[in-house]
């Protein structure tokens, strides 16, 4: 199992210093979130242990003095016990915890970056078809590559004009590159599992 330091180290070591000198603060802050989801089960795991121990505590005294079993502490240990458990839930939270650690890192690269946006000319009314033909062909033929789904997203962004319209695409955009990161995430994790002889 992963853990914070891990998480963190690793950060460190993606952290783009070798080509330029980042300020302590943005170095923290790139560790910190992407070590944020293993923190809050870190956190939620040691309230779990404390809370279960003063039920045990409480438990025993009033078995002592006569008095029903006292369940408020172990319920709350209990429930804290398996949100503890379910940090992170999914690979998502893994690759939501890297892109916020890579704009970290851009911001302190770039700072605040304000560009126009340079869509909806022409041109790409053009080429958001065909390159949702050519996803509705791959689909229709079996063959559809997480390539063909986002270069249609891609290109619908670069179609759009419309500012909230614009903005509803790009999220699009980064929900399947998150989507995709996920599918390799399973990908490597199904290849180690069958090298380790976990499946068959």
């Amino acid at each position: 199992m992963t853990t914070v330091r891990d998480a963190a180290v690793q950060a460190v070591k993606d952290h783009p210093s070798t080509t330029f000198m980042a300020p302590y603060e943005s170095l923290a802050d790139a560790v910190l979130v992407a070590a944020e989801p293993l923190i809050r089960a870190a956190v939620l795991t040691e309230a779990y242990e404390v809370a279960h121990a003063e039920g045990m505590r409480l438990n025993a005294l009033e078995a002592e003095i006569g008095v029903g079993p006292y369940r408020g502490a172990l319920g709350v240990a209990r429930l804290l016990r398996k949100a503890a458990e379910a940090q992170p839930a999914t690979s998502l939270d893994s690759v939501l915890a890297e892109v916020r650690a890579e704009r970290a890192r851009q911001d302190a690269r770039w700072g605040e970056q304000n560009h126009p946006d340079g869509t909806g000319l022409p041109i790409f009314q053009h080429s958001v078809r065909r390159y949702r033909d050519t996803a509705e062909r791959n689909a229709a033929a079996g063959v559809l590559a997480w390539r063909d789904v986002l270069l249609e997203e891609v290109h619908e962004v670069l179609a759009e004009s419309d500012p909230a319209e614009l903005r509803a695409e790009l999220v699009q955009v980064a929900a399947v590159a998150a989507a995709w990161a996920e599918a390799i995430d399973r990908r490597t994790a199904a290849g180690e599992a069958k090298q380790d002889g976990t499946q068959p």
